[in-house]
């Protein structure tokens, strides 16, 4: 069973401990393992790859060390996809196994990241790093698999000597799917957005046109003469610099460093469980705004482009503020194409993780027979029906009627609900549900959950007070929804100080669309939420979440939570089911239907 994981508890207890030490090298494994995983999913694998922690997805991964991950050339790209690789085959071990990451001291140059499984199975940690080192020069596509089912063979051999007994694990925060910023399309509109504006009037409001802004070295000194010109001061520049022409102007010096310096534009979404003072918390410099990074070298750095502008302003030189971003890395600057075999020259295990684990602290080399054992093992362990993953599905085995048992059995609904769903639902109530996301939709059948749809709503200001007022309702009157009212956002059209438009600002007229603001008193206190769908015609899906989440009422066990449709159907592309269920509930639902829940928004 996951145990949620404390918010100042086992992982971030390190964060204030010295450098160097156990915890805060565990610490720091925990905050990477989020920039690993979305590294991991958005450049390392190939497209359709599933980020499911499941083990059939490490047979896959493993397959393509061979074609997509060699590290011959020694590149820091080469390096982080051995730190991610091992990073998700250590997620794996977690699902499968129970327990915690902890900080193995003993292991390569001066200790790595290891799995402690459930301390009820008695065994030793297990280092990911170090089995990856083996995988990349065995290269036999079986060992993360064989040892991910080792793990869960002492699992399920456990759970046969006590039964009831299920593996616990502390869960680590802010690296599933939904949570990684590679899933996440919304932000990186902002880019391509900018660069609309750049073509169709930045470059002409700011003088010259495309020609003239066109990314090459002498228009720094361009803009930093326009810099000085139209602003001068820190205090003009912090006036302005949220308005689109200033936005605009430090988005160019972002970009000219993302063609030049082998850098990227990145995003991190801020952690609402974490901590002030840690990577993700919402205090961070770093979260919720976009920046410009060099994330694919140890040496890279990083910055927000509004600040570049400020130390221009402060005095220094454009050309000198891009220069801090080292030059990009000759040639591909990532990983090669191929792994080498037995007798190359080139290294196949990267240089630059060598102060952490060099190629002599990896496990010893197989001897054939030793091979022969693994490939032996692996088979049977793959063909041992008692290692299928514990809450698969198997289609046609969920109906209206099943679901109707096992709901009356969890307390969710009474009897005479059951019968009376039944009852409208007779001429195909045993036909089988299809897929998980059928069965997750059926629970607003039996009134223990909302639908937030995402298709077309017509209007979605007034559907979100119809949406509330449903999921209001299934609180049985514990939480009542009054003074609702949405106010659009609009267009600052009488700013006085842009009358004239001396500061280049671009002045469009902007329609009425879906942003603004949702108020409503929930039990006379009142709240809000900010709404950022572009067009009034759909919901903003995450907004509407968090707002039935604040519906789960107080002195209860029972809270909304969103189901997770799953890699197949990321969020916003299917409609979002909330349901309102115990804690106990939810773990009854997954193993009766294979349904799984977002953490809160």
């Amino acid at each position: 069973m996951d145990a949620n994981y404390p918010a100042l508890g086992t992982y971030y207890a390190g964060r204030d401990e010295p450098e160097g030490t156990p915890a805060h090298c565990l610490y720091v494994w925990i905050e990477y393992l989020h920039e690993l995983m979305d590294k991991l999913c958005d450049r390392f694998t190939a497209g359709g790859w599933e980020h499911d922690f499941s083990i059939d997805s490490l047979q896959v991964l493993e397959r393509d060390l061979g074609t997509r991950y060699g590290a011959g050339d020694g590149t820091d790209e080469a390096a982080m996809v051995m730190e991610s690789l091992a990073g998700y085959f250590g997620e794996v071990l977690l699902r499968a196994g129970g327990g915690r990451w902890v900080w193995q001291e003993r292991a390569g140059a001066g200790g790595l990241p290891a799995v402690q499984p459930d301390p009820a199975l008695g065994l030793e940690p297990i280092v990911p790093m170090l089995l990856v080192g083996q995988a990349v020069y065995e290269k036999t596509g079986n060992i993360f698999t064989t040892v991910a089912l080792r793990l869960r063979k002492a699992v399920v051999d456990h759970a046969a000597a006590y039964p009831g007994w299920t593996p616990e694990r502390v869960r680590t925060p802010w690296v599933r799917r939904h949570e990684l910023d590679a899933y996440d399309d919304g932000w990186r509109r902002w880019p391509d957005a900018c660069l609309y504006h750049y073509r169709t009037w930045w470059a002409d409001r700011a003088g010259g046109g495309v020609e003239r802004w066109n990314f090459q070295a002498d228009s720094l000194d361009a803009l930093e003469k326009l810099l000085r010109q139209r602003l001068g001061t820190l205090a003009k520049y912090d006036k302005v610099a949220g308005r689109d022409f200033w936005t605009m102007t430090a988005w160019y010096i972002g970009e000219y460093v993302v063609r030049h310096k082998g850098a990227s534009w990145q995003y991190r979404t801020s952690n609402p469980e974490a901590p002030p003072g840690t990577w993700y918390g919402k205090d961070s410099y770093w979260t919720d705004s976009a920046f410009v990074g060099q994330p694919f070298r140890y040496d890279g750095h990083t910055e927000h482009p509004g600040d570049m502008v400020r130390d221009v302003l402060a005095g220094a030189s454009l050309r000198e503020v891009v220069d801090r971003f080292p030059c990009a890395l000759d040639g591909p600057g990532r990983a090669d194409p191929a792994l080498p075999g037995p007798g190359d020259a080139a290294e196949p295990w990267s240089e630059a993780l060598w102060p952490l684990v060099a190629p002599e602290h990896l496990p010893p080399p197989l001897t054939p027979g030793q091979l022969e054992e693994l490939d032996e093992e692996a088979r049977q362990l793959k063909a041992d029906p008692d290692l299928k993953p514990r809450y698969e599905v198997k289609p046609g085995r969920v109906t209206y009627t099943r679901m109707a048992e096992v709901l009356v059995d969890l307390s969710m609904i009474t009897q005479e609900k059951a019968r009376g769903v039944l009852h409208d639902f007779r001429d195909y109530a045993h036909d089988p549900l299809d897929d998980s996301h059928d069965i997750a939709d059926t629970l607003e059948e039996f009134g223990v959950a909302v639908s937030i749809h995402a298709d077309d709503v017509d209007y979605a200001d007034e559907h979100y007070a119809w949406l509330l007022d449903r999921a209001a309702a299934l609180t049985g009157g514990k939480v009542n929804v009054t003074n609702y009212r949405f106010v659009f956002d609009k267009d600052d059209e009488d700013d006085e100080d842009n009358k004239d438009g001396e500061d280049g600002e671009h002045e469009e007229y902007q329609e009425e669309d879906g942003r603004g603001t949702l108020y409503f008193d929930r039990n006379g206190e009142e709240l809000s939420f900010y709404i950022e769908q572009e067009s009034n015609d759909y919901l903003d899906m995450g907004a509407a979440q968090a707002a039935i989440e604040a519906l789960s009422p107080d002195d209860d066990p029972r809270s909304f939570r969103c189901v997770d449709n799953g890699p197949k159907k990321p969020p916003g592309t299917t409609d979002d089911i909330m349901v309102l269920a115990t804690d106990g509930q939810r773990v009854g639902l997954r193993r009766h239907f294979g349904i799984e829940f977002h953490e809160p928004w």
